[in-house]
């Protein structure tokens, strides 16, 4: 069987200016590493655009199956955001200074949002919303124990399941708590207090980011082939309004 590899658009990540929809001067997406080592998985390749990042996918046409590395279940492919040293100044969202964004292509029940222009916000614009702690596996929190709180429950972003508990005597003393997540794989999550189901705390735990300069991760989720995509490849974006 012979050999030929065409390279095709497959998403695309945008950072844009919401009141003229120009590109944000200064912005980039890279990949993390283990973004970079799922993008290798898929035979996918990341340019880096003015406005942003494209993301490319591998065919042979002359081949019985023409997807390279072809993709059948959910994949996440995490990207490091750099914004540039004014960007606050001149942009919202106003966050605390230990949050970071967290942008991403789903919706709140989870499911992951496709189409020819989709904002990877969690709503039209760039938000406190998208904002989370960027902890390793074992980190430390500044918060205050709500009163009569008996335990702390982690659970994945869009799941009820509790992944685990942690008693609030065994989360050290006052009002800095630490956390052992060395058992769970990175991601995003809740931390929840068992006597404020409502009230979450919302996390992204990752070694190698956590000890990295940056603003924020992107991520994309896919769960079907590759060839499915528009010619254009998915269309993501996160527009900033400015000040």
């Amino acid at each position: 069987m012979s050999f030929r590899r065409d390279y095709l658009p497959l998403f695309s990540i945008k950072l844009l200016d919401n009141s003229d929809g120009q590109p944000i001067t200064g912005g980039s997406i890279v990949p993390t590493r283990a973004g970079m080592k799922k993008l290798s998985d898929h035979q996918l390749i990341a340019k880096s655009r003015t406005w942003g990042l494209q993301v490319y996918y591998s065919r042979n046409p002359r081949a019985e199956s023409p997807v390279v590395a072809e993709v059948s279940t959910r994949v996440r492919f995490d990207f490091a955001l750099h914004l540039p040293r004014s960007f606050y100044s001149e942009y919202l969202p106003d966050i605390s200074g230990g949050e970071k964004l967290h942008l991403q292509n789903l919706e709140g029940g989870g499911a992951i949002t496709i189409g020819d222009t989709v904002s990877i916000a969690a709503g039209v614009t760039v938000s406190a919303n998208d904002a989370v702690f960027l902890f390793p596996k074992r980190f430390e929190i500044e918060q205050e124990v709500p009163p009569g709180a008996t335990e702390y429950e982690l659970r994945a972003q869009h799941d009820n399941t509790v992944l685990g508990s942690f008693p609030v005597e065994t989360l050290g003393g006052g009002d800095l708590l630490e956390f052992d997540l060395k058992k769970i794989n990175s991601g995003r999550y809740r931390l929840t207090a068992d006597t404020q189901p409502g009230l979450h705390t919302h996390i992204f735990v990752e070694n190698q980011l956590a000890s990295e300069s940056l603003q924020g991760i992107c991520s994309i989720y896919l769960e079907t082939s590759q060839q499915l995509a528009p010619v254009n490849g998915y269309q993501y974006e996160a527009r900033f309004a400015t000040r």
